[in-house]
């Protein structure tokens, strides 16, 4: 990340810094707290941001930062004049902002639930959808030789009305004859194979 500076000012283990933006950036020593703000150990190499700065703090409005210098084991900064909206206004906006996010998380939940139902009636209509292609692909009986084929009985659909019995036994899948050939498609096929004749051709 790369910050724009205005003003850096050197302390005996700390230091500070202000961005063209108003940012305090503090690194260094942290033993007595002098960063203002939460570090992993007592000593951090890397600047950070130190926030609450342009907002409301403890219910008084606090500026952006003007200067700032650093002492031994302390910081001091000068603040512009708060220029943010007041107590209430900003109450009223957190509020706002969380009424947002609450709507925004239950439409995203309304959302999810709705895709996962349909997820769930687009399942269930593939099954239905392999189901009646394969009950009017008319499969043969395996229990009985004189079933002409499966169609489903008009109250139980699983039920062939041929035979009585039910679809899973119809496994055998019945060839449709093959239609003949036109005097047309007949010349261009025997082309294609170089051949005199063709079988099956009326």
């Amino acid at each position: 990340m790369q910050v724009m500076l205005k003003k850096i000012n050197c302390g005996i283990y700390h230091n500070a810094t202000i961005s063209q933006t108003g940012e305090l950036y503090t690194w260094g020593s942290n033993r007595h707290g002098e960063l203002g703000r939460s570090a992993e150990s007592d000593f951090t190499p890397h600047p950070g941001y130190c926030s609450g700065f342009g907002a409301i703090v403890d219910r008084i409005g606090r500026g952006l930062p003007a200067s700032v210098a650093c002492g031994k084991g302390y910081t001091i900064i000068a603040t512009h004049p708060y220029e943010g909206p007041d107590e209430a206004t900003a109450l009223r906006l957190v509020r706002d902002r969380r009424e947002r996010e609450e709507n925004r998380r239950q439409r995203e939940e309304i959302e999810a639930a709705r895709r996962r139902a349909q997820a769930l009636i687009d399942a269930k209509n593939r099954k239905l959808q392999e189901k009646l292609k394969f009950l009017a692909e008319r499969r043969l009986c395996t229990l009985d030789d004189g079933c002409p084929g499966f169609q489903m009985h008009a109250i139980k659909e699983s039920v062939c009305k041929h035979c009585g019995y039910s679809h899973i036994y119809h496994t055998i899948l019945r060839k449709e004859p093959e239609l003949p050939l036109l005097s047309r498609e007949a010349e261009i096929l025997q082309k294609m194979m170089g051949s005199k004749r063709v079988a099956n051709i009326s």
